[in-house]
């Protein structure tokens, strides 16, 4: 259920979030992302990554006194073969290690890393749209079985802006 209207600011954040992203994870692991769509929607509630477990690389972004709690799901496969990019492994190796049920202490290293820079990213983005007062820090990550919603610290019913993506 829709609660509210999404702002243009929030429009323009998320899409410059995930075009931030992509391009400096890209660089970062010398592989080229191509964005196939972004949309933006305002939710009372917290979506599920549909179908298959998920990494949830969770920020907050701070404004004077106030944070705000949001997350980035990726889904399992993908966010491994990531971490091991950015570790350097061969394609087959990142492969294999994305079709592991258990992480290593490497990978969860590279997957923390990548939450890094997932923050970084998204604070650039804030102030590329204009906002300059924003800082964005990474809350970690954990995964998140399939169809479940991301544990966050956000009050129930309360709007959540969503940005979904195609790379």
């Amino acid at each position: 259920m829709t609660t509210a209207t999404l702002t243009e600011l929030d429009t323009k954040w998320v899409a410059e979030a995930v075009r931030r992203t992509t391009a400096d994870l890209s660089m970062l692991i010398d592989r080229k992302f191509e964005i196939q769509s972004v949309a933006s929607e305002c939710l009372d509630h917290r979506p599920a990554g549909m179908g298959s477990v998920h990494i949830s690389f969770k920020i907050a972004v701070q404004r004077g006194l106030a944070i705000t709690h949001g997350t980035i799901l990726v889904p399992f496969k993908q966010a491994v073969t990531l971490a091991g990019w950015l570790q350097m492994m061969s394609d087959a190796e990142a492969t294999r290690r994305a079709e592991l049920t258990t992480l290593d202490s490497a990978m969860k290293d590279g997957l923390l890393e990548i939450g890094n820079f997932v923050a970084g990213a998204c604070e650039a983005s804030l102030r590329t749209v204009g906002v300059s007062d924003a800082r964005v820090v990474s809350e970690g990550c954990q995964g998140v079985a399939a169809d479940v919603r991301p544990a966050l610290k956000y009050e129930e019913g309360a709007s959540l802006t969503i940005g979904r993506a195609q790379a």
